[in-house]
């Protein structure tokens, strides 16, 4: 999840650039309110934060296998993804909204907290549910981090250098996600994965203390008056509670549809079909609710203006077929060569890199040519490419040359994502830029949950029907697959007969999930053919 675009949720203070444009005209920059400023001290306790908020989330994406193992609840252990981005996204339109109302140093604070908190639940959970629940709220904590922090360091530099800051903050958003799942492995190796949540609960406290120390008062009525609609409205004219509500609801009421049914529970069973029930009542509260809304989490107008729900639909899907294989890599090597957690771990590096690189090299391709759509289309031919390479050459194991097929898909996933934000900044109005961006940020957060979910239960299910085929002779063959289900590494204390054929069960099943993610990037080529290339000269 990139940073450095984030800064489009909040609006910037006064004497700051538009995120919209990166520029400020001089005669409003000469009569605004100065913007605070601090030391680079306290600007690298920004940054710090920002790398524990991505380190986290590659290191849960690394040892979700083995944390849900020890629970005997693998089949459940996408959850422990899902519940971050599901606090994650939920909250995320929010800080937008708080921001621009409150002082974004306190919002910041109460960030820090929830992450640390989160992780202290997780640490000392007694079950998957309540290590899940400790995820939610760290997800609730990290979207504030990535957020807020982008917009305090544009409302505390000097004009001229928000551009240099914003790549800082994006390659230190890369560098954490591609350390987290390395260190994270490392250590749940040794100490247990246990204290690797405990031990990031004091370093948000650390970076709390500091922040309130170090960072001057960002009070937005001092710098800002607020309107008059702003201060004399109620909290429920100003953020869009029952929307947020039922969206949750809806949401969790999706996933539960998509873990049980088939699954655990008939496709026809009554808790399914309930669940299935109130998500559509849900989902039609949801919408019928953002029509009426004076502050929409969702504005559903904005969406039929220029195309820019298609940008919004279409983040969705790029995330579901990138997270759904994404999510399946480490627990691959791990299944397939019984990997250490640290090395599996090691193994989604390339693509953290290869993503950054695209988007530097998409930045530049289009600041020389000021054309969009043709590199957009090209990125997504290339996704669809490696997805069929790791479909075709993983699924009788691999190698270290042909585990690097994740280094293009991670370029082209960069490129890709990097196009079609600029897409959306050129479609959307002016006077909505923000709203836009939040709402295409949004749809990537659907888009992680749908495709950890589904790669989960796709897996589950062919997993489950091929070793009822291969063990078909065994009397205990019940028992095993109960157990392989649920124990990512139980196949190492099986004889070399058995412990084959669920390998090679594991393989043959794997190969769905990138013959997945391969599907729905083909169903996105036509769409992009046929959206219109907006100018860039503007």
């Amino acid at each position: 999840m990139a940073v450095s675009k984030r800064i489009f949720l909040l609006s910037p203070l006064p004497g700051t650039s538009d995120p919209g444009t990166g520029s400020c005209d001089d005669d409003e920059m000469e009569g605004s309110t100065k913007s605070p400023s601090c030391g680079p001290l306290a600007i690298a306790v920004l940054l710090f934060g920002v790398f524990i908020a991505n380190a986290d989330e590659s290191f849960v994406m690394a040892t979700y296998g083995a944390i849900a193992s020890e629970f005997r609840r693998l089949s459940d252990g996408s959850w422990l993804m899902t519940g971050y981005t599901l606090g994650y996204c939920v909250s995320l339109p929010l800080y937008g909204r708080m921001g621009d109302l409150h002082d974004r140093k306190k919002l910041l604070l109460t960030t820090y907290f929830l992450f640390g908190l989160g992780c202290m639940i997780s640490g000392t959970a007694l079950s998957l549910w309540q290590t899940v629940l400790g995820r939610i709220t760290a997800g609730v904590g990290g979207s504030g981090i990535a957020a807020l922090i982008s917009v305090i360091i544009t409302d505390m530099v000097p004009l001229r250098e928000v551009n240099v800051w914003r790549s800082y903050i994006n390659v230190t958003a890369i560098v954490g996600r591609s350390c987290g799942g390395p260190i994270g492995g490392f250590l749940a190796d040794t100490i247990g994965w246990r204290w690797s949540f405990l031990g990031q609960a004091p370093v948000a406290l650390v970076c709390l203390l500091l922040a309130a120390w170090l960072l001057p008062s960002l009070s937005i009525s001092k710098l800002r008056p607020l309107s008059d609609d702003d201060q004399s409205a109620t909290i429920w004219h100003r953020f869009d509670i029952l929307g947020t509500i039922t969206f949750a609801l809806s949401t969790t009421a999706f996933l539960l549809v998509l873990q049980l049914g088939g699954q655990k529970l008939p496709w026809g069973h009554p808790i399914v079909i309930v669940l299935a029930v109130v998500c559509f009542v849900l989902g039609v509260t949801f919408i019928a609710t953002e029509w009426r809304a004076k502050a929409p989490l969702i504005p559903l107008s904005l969406l039929k203006s220029n195309g820019v729900g298609i940008f919004c639909g279409i983040q969705i899907l790029v995330f579901i077929s990138r997270w759904a294989t994404l999510s399946s890599v480490p627990l691959y090597f791990i299944r397939t060569q019984d990997a250490e957690n640290a090395v599996a771990a090691a193994y989604i590096v390339p693509t953290s890199i290869g993503n950054a690189m695209g988007a530097v090299i998409a930045g530049q391709i289009i600041k020389r040519t000021l054309r969009y759509k043709t590199l957009s289309i090209f990125s997504l031919a290339l996704n669809i490419l490696t997805y069929l390479l790791i479909a075709l050459r993983w699924r009788h194991g691999t190698n270290v040359w042909e585990a690097l097929y994740v280094f293009p898909w991670g370029l082209s996933h960069g490129m890709l994502v990097s196009t079609q934000f600029i897409g959306l900044s050129a479609s959307a109005p002016r006077s909505r830029l923000a709203t836009s961006i939040s709402v295409f940020y949004l749809g990537q957060q659907l888009g992680i949950i749908l495709g950890i979910v589904a790669a989960a239960v796709l897996l589950q299910i062919e997993l489950y029907e091929t070793l009822m085929q291969r063990l078909a002779n065994y009397p205990n063959k019940e028992w095993i697959i109960e157990n392989v289900l649920q124990d990512s590494r139980f196949a190492s204390v099986l004889t070399d007969g058995i412990r084959s054929i669920v390998r090679s069960s594991y393989l043959y099943s794997f190969q769905f999930i990138p013959i997945l993610s391969t599907c729905i990037c083909v169903l996105l080529l036509p769409i992009m053919v046929i959206l219109p290339e907006r100018s860039l000269l503007q």
